[in-house]
């Protein structure tokens, strides 16, 4: 078992079998990312305790959230969620992470998985797709990243009213090309009418 990635969330272990582990941080590790993502939080306590809190919070909802509905589970790479008390770990299909050298064709693609997992009621928070999303063996992007979820359709509508895809750290990285062409078709179709016509149309919740 090898260490390929560590988020602020997981720390993630390559199983060589087309699986990973993916096994939750300790706040200890997210102090010391945060600060090093953030350096002046060193200076901010309260609020860096805030993050660490917030984050430890948000990884355990999705958590026991996800484990216990009925989602569809093959559009976040099939997670087998450890049976564990007060340990958060689970398995997931080892993907393509897509980067910020992502397609147009791609961004159609990840436009497909966010109706995706809007048919299946959750909605990534901060859609940062080159980071926690990936191309599984059937060409399919799909979300990797099963700590930052909202599960209230209020609050994907607040998502969408203040366009939080083009705050993404993704969003950034990406060619000139591709931003113009994500900026018009994330505005096309991450609406308040395909957020009512396909929220939670699969009832896992």
């Amino acid at each position: 078992m090898k260490k390929i990635a560590s988020g602020l969330q997981y720390h993630v272990y390559d199983l060589g079998n087309g699986k990973v582990l993916k096994k939750e941080t300790s706040k200890v590790y997210k102090l010391f990312k945060l600060i090093s993502w953030t350096p002046y939080l060193i200076f901010k306590p309260n609020q860096l305790v805030r993050e660490i809190n917030n984050s430890t919070k948000s990884t355990q909802k999705c958590f026991n959230k996800l484990k216990n509905s009925n989602v569809d589970f093959t559009i976040l790479g099939n997670p087998k969620f450890e049976d564990k008390k007060y340990k958060y770990i689970y398995t997931q299909d080892k993907v393509k992470i897509l980067s910020s050298k992502v397609s147009c064709s791609e961004i159609d693609l990840y436009i497909e998985s966010i109706f995706d997992n809007w048919k299946n009621g959750f909605c990534d928070e901060i859609f940062n797709f080159s980071k926690n999303s990936g191309i599984d063996k059937n060409g399919k992007v799909i979300l990797i990243d099963l700590g930052e979820l909202v599960f209230s359709k209020d609050e994907v509508l607040e998502l969408i009213k203040i366009k939080r895809w083009l705050k993404s750290y993704s969003y950034f990285w990406i060619s000139k090309d591709v931003k113009k062409y994500y900026v018009s078709h994330m505005e096309k179709n991450i609406t308040k009418e395909n957020l009512n016509k396909y929220w939670n149309s699969i009832n896992s919740f």
